[in-house]
């Protein structure tokens, strides 16, 4: 748990402190009522204590035990205040740290079970902060207390309670000793049901097309029952553990008492008010420490839970970014250049490079085009310029610096990026265009609608009710393909970037607003400098130059007339999809 302590305030500190003193003033007072107990039991056994000194002895233990309560409920608020304020330091270490992530590092741990780091796991270590802080220096020095102030009573009852009370602590042990496997991969277990819903959701289309029901169903069953096979071994033994420890502190009860009356029956008459009041005083010590060793058997339930979520939430921080800022800051002039010397990329893990020996150079206010089949590397080369991934070898160049030498804030302020995968955030229209610089509207609402315009969202957004101030419903499920696209685009767009990457971001437009959108982009940014990747020849042949990839290579350079007569996989490409006007030359 020292990395746990260590992400604590000074405050939270002060408060562990102060929790831990009140943990001692509890134990104190707690350890003070059997005496009073012992006390009152001697009064009365001897048969000449008045009314007034048994009812003040009643009233001291009422006060005692108010006093416990009281301090017991401020350990309580006290270890609340810091388990709270840890999940919140620990939710926010996660946020910047999943945030600093490549996609290398967040594909190696995957979405969903990144979902369970932030949620699940810093629930139980909330969980075993807060049971910790009440229970962890309480239940021990109780139990410790109690023995030691038992010892001085009768040999042989304290001998059969540390037999019984050392047994049960054993028998215990054992058991959770069992379950330690299963608590850990309880965990992973969960990531997995995880997935599986999410994939369930999120493929809910797919599924109704597809009368997946039962293929989808057995999935989410055979998650659920090996997530709950685990359960219940864990509850099986954990279940045990409380009618384990009640019937131990029974037993131990009635032995103390059994050999209390061979004891007092024994003894001297002037006695045996003395060992009857000692008996009453060494049961209760021993209820005492049977109770304070069962929670101690609780918390460590928590805690075993909470350790393996403790290493689950410490791997993802201590995990090593690839993709750091640079520590020389550079910004350049912006002049919108690209250039690519001798790049060769792989992805981690895989047998082969997926670009070889890459080298081009786009101008300022060049449009350039990058075409090819699936697989050949242009999404890649795509990703290599706002760092979504580094090289292997050579280097990217924006305006004449290595992009690993830009902090990465700089870098990409550069860019306006649109992804192959429309994505949108619930909120309104208007904050989805104006994403760029984060939080409120930053831009005038003339500015998104100029955006919108260009990136000819505007037809279908006025035509909404409350316009740019509708809603827009989780992943943009509540607009179409084309929208979502045209959404995305108005976003790149409402930066004013002097880089424009479209990653295939036309894929879903007909060729009419696809032509009206290319038109408008042209006239409203004609200093930015435009890569893009297309699977039509229509939506890049006006292109200033288009780059044909195979196999990871550049094949072909120039424009859409010289790469039909000059590049035979362009031309194979252009037959597919203009076969009358390759046909004529």
């Amino acid at each position: 748990m020292t990395k746990m302590l260590g992400l604590m305030t000074k405050r939270d500190k002060e408060f562990l402190g102060l929790s831990l003193i009140f943990s001692v003033i509890q134990v104190w007072l707690n350890l003070r009522i059997p005496k009073i107990m012992g006390g009152i039991t001697t009064l009365l056994s001897n048969g000449n204590a008045d009314h007034s000194s048994v009812i003040s002895a009643g009233l001291s233990m009422l006060f005692y035990a108010a006093l416990s309560l009281m301090a017991s409920s401020f350990v309580v608020f006290l270890s609340a205040r810091i388990s709270c304020s840890l999940g919140r330091k620990l939710r926010n270490e996660l946020f910047h740290k999943i945030m600093s992530f490549s996609q290398e590092e967040t594909a190696a741990f995957g979405s969903s079970s990144l979902i369970t780091r932030c949620t699940g796991d810093v629930v139980m270590i909330e969980q075993i902060v807060s049971a910790g802080v009440q229970i962890i220096f309480y239940a021990p020095a109780i139990a410790v207390f109690a023995i030691i102030m038992m010892s001085g009573t009768n040999l042989i009852w304290t001998v059969v309670t540390l037999v019984l009370l050392m047994s049960m602590t054993m028998l215990m042990y054992f058991l959770l000793h069992l379950t330690r496997d299963t608590i850990i991969n309880l965990q992973k277990k969960t990531d997995t049901l995880n997935r599986v819903n999410r994939e369930h959701i999120e493929g809910l289309k797919i599924i109704h097309a597809f009368n997946a029901y039962e293929y989808q169903r057995k999935r989410s069953l055979d998650a659920i029952e090996d997530l709950n096979e685990s359960v219940f071994s864990l509850s099986r033994i954990t279940s045990a553990l409380l009618p384990l420890g009640n019937g131990i502190g029974n037993l131990l009860g009635i032995l103390i008492y059994t050999i209390g009356a061979y004891v007092i029956q024994a003894a001297a008459v002037t006695e045996r008010v003395g060992l009857f009041s000692d008996m009453v005083v060494f049961s209760s010590f021993a209820a005492l420490a049977t109770m304070a060793i069962m929670q101690i058997v609780m918390v460590y339930i928590v805690f075993m839970r909470g350790m393996a979520s403790q290493m689950r939430i410490i791997e993802v921080l201590d995990k090593e970014v690839r993709i750091k800022d640079s520590s020389d800051e550079k910004c350049p002039l912006k002049t919108g250049t690209i250039e690519f010397k001798n790049v060769s990329f792989r992805y981690p893990g895989a047998a082969a490079d997926t670009l070889k020996n890459i080298t081009f150079k786009i101008n300022k206010g060049e449009t350039v085009a990058l075409i090819g089949a699936t697989g050949c590397g242009k999404t890649s080369i795509m990703n290599l310029i706002p760092r979504m991934y580094d090289v292997s070898d050579g280097e990217v160049l924006v305006d004449g610096v290595d992009v690993r030498d830009y902090k990465l804030a700089e870098l990409r302020s550069r860019i306006g990026y649109v992804p192959q995968k429309s994505i949108l955030f619930s909120g309104t229209i208007a904050q989805n265009i104006d994403f760029a610089e984060g939080i409120g509207f930053q831009r005038t609402l003339s500015h998104i609608r100029e955006a919108a315009r260009v990136g000819q969202a505007d037809s279908f957004i006025e035509k909404r009710e409350g316009q740019y101030y509708a809603r827009v419903e989780q992943g943009g499920s509540n607009f179409s393909g084309g929208q979502r696209q045209r959404l995305n685009i108005s976003r790149a767009i409402s930066r004013d970037p002097e880089i424009y990457l479209f990653d295939d971001s036309f894929s879903a437009l007909d060729f009419e607003t696809d032509r009206r959108l290319r038109k408008a982009l042209r006239e409203s940014s004609q200093n930015a400098t435009v890569l893009m990747v297309a699977q039509r020849i229509q939506t890049i042949k006006n292109a200033d130059r288009i780059l044909v990839l195979d196999k990871g290579m550049i094949v072909g350079e120039g424009r859409h007339e010289e790469l039909l007569s000059s590049c035979r996989v362009y031309k194979e490409i252009a037959m597919s999809q203009l076969p009358r006007e390759v046909g004529t030359k």
